[in-house]
C-alpha cells in the first residue's frame, strides 16, 4: 500500500502540468460543429464534447511506468482563446497514470489524506497568486476520487480550474478542465457536460 500511496501522490503533482495543459492542442484534431465522442481503445474511456466550441488536439503515448508521468494524454481546446504563442489556455485535459497494482473502489476514499498533503506543493507550483479550494471526494459514472477547484495567474489575467482524480483498477484518470476567468461563465456548461459524460468500460 505505500507504494500505492506514494504513486497516487505523486500524481498529483501532474496538475502543475495541466496549469499550461493546452500547450499541446494547439495543433491537430478535428473541429466542426455538434457534439463528439473521443474513445480510447486501449485505456478504455470516453468522453463527449461539444465539438463547435472544443477542438481535438493531438494525443499522446507517452510511456508505460508508473509513477508522475501519465501513460497517455489527449486534450481538447478551445482555440479562440489561443496566446501570441499560439498556445490555447481554455480547454479540457484528460490525462491516463498507470498505478503499480489494482485498487478497490473501497480503497478510493483511504486515499484522501495523501492528496490533501499535496495541496501546498500544487499551490507553490502555480505561483503566488493561486489559490486552492477544498479537496473533496467525487464520484462520475461510477467511477470514485477527488476533485479540487482552483486558480491561478496566467499570462492573461486569472485562469479557474477545475480537477477530478478518478481511479479504477490499476489506473488513475486526471480530467482537467480549464479558462480564464472572464470566459469561464461562457464555457462551465460545456466542461461540466463533458466531465458529466466520462465512462471506463470493464
Amino acid at each position: 500500500m505505500r507504494t500505492l500511496r506514494v504513486l497516487a501522490a505523486l500524481a498529483v503533482i501532474s496538475v502543475l502540468a495541466g496549469a499550461v495543459l493546452l500547450a499541446g492542442c494547439g495543433s491537430g484534431g478535428g473541429g466542426g460543429g455538434g457534439m463528439k465522442t473521443y474513445a480510447n481503445s486501449d485505456y478504455k474511456f470516453s468522453i463527449t464534447y461539444d465539438g463547435g466550441k472544443l477542438s481535438q488536439g493531438s494525443s499522446a503515448t507517452t510511456g508505460s511506468g508508473a509513477g508522475a508521468t501519465p501513460v497517455f494524454k489527449v486534450g481538447f481546446a478551445d482555440k479562440s482563446s489561443a496566446d501570441d504563442q499560439g498556445i490555447a489556455v481554455d480547454g479540457l485535459l484528460v490525462q491516463v497514470y498507470k498505478l503499480q497494482r489494482e485498487v478497490k473502489p473501497e480503497e478510493v476514499p483511504g486515499l484522501k489524506s495523501v492528496f490533501e498533503g499535496l495541496i501546498p506543493q500544487l499551490q507553490a507550483g502555480l505561483g503566488s497568486g493561486a489559490k486552492m479550494g477544498q479537496l473533496t471526494s467525487a464520484e462520475v459514472n461510477a467511477l470514485p476520487g477527488f476533485r479540487i477547484e482552483y486558480t491561478f495567474l496566467g499570462s492573461d489575467g486569472t485562469v479557474k480550474s477545475i480537477t477530478y482524480f478518478l481511479i479504477k483498477g490499476q489506473y488513475e484518470y486526471e480530467l482537467t478542465a480549464q479558462a480564464r476567468e472572464k470566459t469561464w461563465p461562457n464555457l462551465e456548461a460545456i466542461f461540466t457536460s463533458a466531465i458529466d459524460s466520462f465512462k471506463v468500460s470493464d
